[in-house]
């Protein structure tokens, strides 16, 4: 939990020195150590998660976490100007501020499934199951296929219509690449882990 912690505060500084060394913007945006405060975050609750006093305690308090976090979210819009992707003050805390959010969300939903008051449903949880392929896969995407389409079609400055529609095409192509990807390759390399079981230590 300590290291998860560090973590976040490594993240920020990080983007912070980078901006401040004005470097490229592209450099805080993209490079892990600049964002490793969302899987420090992410890692967190697993653990907290798992950990039965700390679940116990989050159980007891989401309402609180939600307003906080939705407070936390508001008040970064107006400090970043509506969270600019490249924005000075959007890459120093708004990029952690919408990880926080994001890992309030699945919390709450984790203890709600765990409750069986609110299963995910069917969609999202294929949308998880492939989302790691989608998340490498969107950005060849985007940069070799989406960006010189909009350039033809709708120029640099394309308008909000498009921009909406091509934010829901890339969506949906990611998704097929990283379902393709997914039973055609990874699934392969996941069965080979019949290999390597653990032994488990039995209960005394």
């Amino acid at each position: 939990g300590i290291v998860c912690v560090v973590l976040v505060f490594v993240a920020i500084a990080s983007r912070v020195t980078l901006r401040l060394l004005e470097l490229p913007t592209e450099m805080a945006y993209s490079f892990t150590i600049c964002r490793v405060d969302a899987l420090a975050l992410g890692a967190g609750a697993a653990v907290a998660l798992r950990t039965p006093s700390l679940a116990a305690w989050l159980q007891t308090r989401q309402r609180v976490l939600v307003a906080i976090a939705v407070a936390m979210f508001i008040a970064g819009g107006i400090a970043t100007d509506g969270y600019p992707r490249t924005g000075f003050v959007n890459q120093a805390i708004g990029y952690t501020l919408l990880a926080w959010l994001a890992t309030v969300g699945l919390v709450v939903a984790v203890l709600a499934e765990a409750r069986g008051k609110a299963p995910a449903p069917a969609p999202l949880r294929s949308i998880g199951k492939y989302s790691y392929a989608m998340y490498v896969l969107h950005v060849p995407i985007h940069h070799q296929i989406g960006v010189p389409l909009l350039r033809r079609f709708a120029g640099v400055d394309p308008p909000t219509v498009v921009s909406v529609a091509y934010f829901v095409a890339l969506a949906a192509a990611s998704y097929v690449g990283a379902f393709l990807s997914y039973h055609l390759y990874e699934r392969h390399f996941l069965g080979l882990k019949r290999f390597f079981t653990v032994a488990r230590p039995r209960p005394a």
